[in-house]
């Protein structure tokens, strides 16, 4: 990681640099889970950039880097590859990802897989007004349901209520990102 920030800061010929934090406290009938993320991204031009993802809970973490394609303002696609912590096996995980962020609607699309197994995230909001979001969120071992966000400027607070169709059982997402962007 800090190999891919370096490189970040050195390459700074770039349209923009972004940082994307996010924590989540995901309660199911098992009980509470903090699931944090850091998603720093480079872009080189309009085009072409470099994506690094760092997942983190209590029992499992990964870390992911890969090149980015932004075909149209707005939608970019990425394929990430890295390791994730397993105790046995091969520690490889890929992810493929689309995501879109248009004046009113956005949308992220993430596939991963690896040693572990396969895992998903999906959201789709539309922008009500400048002061809520709201839309889908779907999110493996959490569930499918509605969300709610409230933006700050670069601060959102949000929230889902989700079933969980794995498990049969029902969940509830709360968590807190942080957007960060330069230009150059």
């Amino acid at each position: 990681m800090v190999t891919f920030i370096v490189l970040m800061h050195t390459f700074s010929l770039s349209q923009s640099t972004t940082l994307f934090l996010q924590k989540q406290s995901v309660f199911t009938r098992d009980g509470y889970k903090p699931f944090f993320v850091v998603n720093p991204e480079h872009s080189f031009g309009e085009k072409f950039g470099l994506s690094s993802l760092v997942v983190m809970t209590p029992s499992w973490a990964e870390v992911l880097a890969g090149p980015t394609y932004t075909p149209k303002t707005g939608l970019t696609l990425k394929t990430l590859f890295g390791y994730e912590q397993v105790t046995q096996g091969i520690p490889l995980r890929a992810l493929v990802g689309v995501t879109y962020f248009g004046e009113r609607w956005s949308s992220v699309s993430l596939i991963e897989y690896g040693n572990t197994g396969y895992w998903y995230l999906h959201t789709t909001l539309y922008e009500l007004k400048s002061i809520i979001k709201t839309g889908i969120h779907a999110q493996r071992f959490a569930g499918i349901g509605p969300r709610v966000d409230i933006p700050f400027k670069n601060f959102t607070l949000w929230n889902a209520p989700l079933y969980n169709p794995e498990t049969k059982d029902y969940g509830y997402i709360i968590g807190a990102s942080l957007f960060l962007q330069t230009q150059k």
